[in-house]
C-alpha cells in the first residue's frame, strides 16, 4: 500500500505536512533476507532512509488472516478471514468496506495497492457485481488476477 498526501490542510498544532506513509506487505519472507548483502537496493532505498522496526508480531501467522488484521484492525473472529482461502467472507459489505484505506482516503490521502490484496478475491466482490471487484478506498488498485500462489508470468487488474 503507497500513501500520499492531496490535501493541503495541515495537522493540528503542526506547520508541516503529514507524512507519506509506504506499507511493503511479504509473504513468507525471512527477517535476515532483508540484508544488505543480500537486497542491497532494498536496504539503500527503503532501509536506510526511513523507519526501521526490529520486531513484529501478528495475531495470526497466515497471510491471508494477517492481511485482513491489518487492513481492518480486527481479529479473524471479527473480520471472518481464518484461513488462507477464497475471501469471500470478508469483502463487500461484510468486511472491506471500513479499513485503514478508507479512513487514510477519508483524511484526504490517495492510496494505491500493487500485487497481492486477498487469496482468491477477485469477482468475489458483493452481488451483482459482473467482474472484478475493486474495494473501496483504493485509488489506485493493480492486484492479481489469479492465485496469488502463481508469482511468475502473472497479470494484474
Amino acid at each position: 500500500m503507497t500513501t500520499s498526501r492531496t490535501s493541503r490542510r495541515r495537522t493540528k498544532g503542526s506547520s508541516s505536512m503529514p507524512p507519506n506513509l509506504v506499507v511493503i506487505v511479504t509473504d513468507d519472507q525471512r527477517a535476515d533476507t532483508l540484508h544488505p548483502s543480500i537486497m542491497p537496493q532494498t536496504w539503500r532505498l527503503l532501509v536506510e532512509g526511513g523507519t526501521r522496526f526490529v520486531n513484529a508480531f501478528t495475531t495470526t501467522a497466515l497471510c491471508g488472516p494477517a492481511r485482513a488484521n491489518f487492513l481492518t484492525g480486527k481479529r479473524p473472529a471479527q473480520h471472518g478471514i481464518s484461513t488462507n482461502a477464497a475471501a469471500v467472507p470478508f469483502v463487500g459489505p461484510a468486511g472491506d468496506q471500513d479499513t485503514i484505506v478508507t479512513r487514510l482516503t477519508a483524511a484526504g490521502y490517495r492510496c494505491g495497492l500493487m500485487g497481492k490484496y486477498l487469496n482468491g478475491y477477485f469477482n468475489q466482490g458483493p452481488p451483482n457485481v459482473p467482474t472484478w471487484y475493486f474495494p473501496p478506498g483504493w485509488h489506485t488498485f493493480a492486484a492479481f488476477t489469479a492465485d496469488a500462489s502463481l508469482y511468475q508470468n502473472y497479470s494484474l487488474v
